[in-house]
């Protein structure tokens, strides 16, 4: 197996290490291109093992920055990605209500208060034909549009940004967003 660098195989020292062992079992040799050592000795052995627990420790803190700044772009209310949700549109990386979807989105709300059964609520939405949002990719892919099942309604009902809040999951934080809401608190 020939690598540029050890890191470019693996930034996990236990992912390594077990690679290493199904190398030996089949007489398979490990070469970086650009780093010189030798895994027959144990001086060669300590260097790898340095290398990789650099490669591991830069791996982390990376994770850590991205997470940090997520949270920090959360806490001043940002939409920080992903799949758009029910009654938003993303425009210059931020939410604008889509108007259609947020009628929808009221409906559902106002009638769970109604029913007070999240199956009888799925039954509901069905009939009216309301489903989840259908958008485009960057890639030009066409998704979503699917019907609302009851899980997804459970999800919904739960959804802090329909009251112009984003929730930063991992932390458990709320903080007033940046977009407006669909929904009053009081509904």
């Amino acid at each position: 197996v020939v690598v540029y660098k050890v890191d470019r195989l693996s930034r996990s020292i236990m992912d390594f290490h077990n690679m290493m062992k199904e190398f030996d079992k089949y007489g398979c040799n490990f070469v970086s291109i650009t780093q010189a050592f030798d895994t027959s000795t144990s001086m060669g052995k300590l260097t790898l093992n340095m290398l990789l627990s650099f490669a591991q420790f830069e791996r982390e803190v990376s994770s850590e920055r991205v997470r940090d700044k997520i949270s920090a772009s959360k806490a001043k209310g940002l939409w920080t990605g992903g799949i758009p949700k029910l009654g938003y549109d993303i425009k210059d990386k931020k939410l604008i209500i889509n108007e259609t979807e947020a009628n929808h989105v009221r409906y559902i709300f106002e009638s769970y208060l109604n029913c007070d059964s999240i199956s009888e609520l799925e039954k509901i939405v069905k009939n009216k034909e309301i489903k989840h949002k259908c958008w485009i990719t960057s890639k030009g892919e066409r998704k979503g549009g699917k019907p609302l099942k009851t899980s997804a309604l459970h999800r919904m009902l739960h959804e802090k940004l329909y009251l112009g809040m984003i929730e930063n999951k991992r932390t458990g934080q709320v903080f007033k967003g940046q977009h407006e809401a669909i929904i009053t608190k009081d509904l």
